[in-house]
């Protein structure tokens, strides 16, 4: 048998030091391996995979994300692990729903993923905030203003896709 170190020695790795949202994907990763063992996650595998994938992949787009050099490719990876957060939250709150995790339990995982999304929305908007700036000019730039919460997004008409073969607006609602 292997033995591996306790999940409390692990948690101060961090895939990528210069990255703190890495080593809080990395913890959340750890806590939520630990908090889905024991019997009752014997009856509920799938959700117990889909559960742990996901956290797993919300600390791998970010490590692949960071490895790129790219300033185009790493947005996307934080996007992608926003994604496969998102799913993982819905994921807790089912497992919390159906009484496979703890109230004490679904808090603290819960509040660990809240964290890191706001940390991942804050990287997302800075890298791509510096990409722009960086950015020469000729590059896509959106006439549309940004759409707020609960709004429906305004095209201008230079914006509106023409439907196929017709030359005629697409109909956006």
């Amino acid at each position: 048998m292997r033995k591996t170190a306790a999940p409390s020695v692990l948690c101060g790795v961090n895939p990528i030091p210069h990255l703190k949202v890495s080593g809080k994907a990395h913890e959340l990763a750890l806590r939520t391996f630990e908090h889905t063992r024991g019997r009752a996650w014997a009856h509920e595998p799938v959700l117990r995979e889909q559960l742990q994938r996901g956290v797993l992949a919300v600390a791998l787009h970010i490590t692949r994300g960071a490895q790129h050099e790219s300033r185009h490719n790493f947005p996307r990876a934080l996007d992608a692990a926003l994604a496969a957060l998102r799913d993982s939250s819905y994921c807790l709150v089912l497992t919390r729903d159906l009484g496979l995790l703890t109230t004490s339990s679904y808090a603290t995982l819960e509040a660990r993923a809240a964290e890191l999304e706001r940390m991942l929305v804050g990287l997302r908007h800075k890298v791509r905030s510096s990409a722009g700036a960086a950015r020469s000019g000729g590059g896509f730039r959106s006439r549309a203003a940004p759409a707020r919460l609960g709004e429906p997004l305004q095209l201008d008409r230079s914006s509106q896709a023409a439907a196929p073969h017709s030359g005629a607006p697409l109909s956006l609602g």
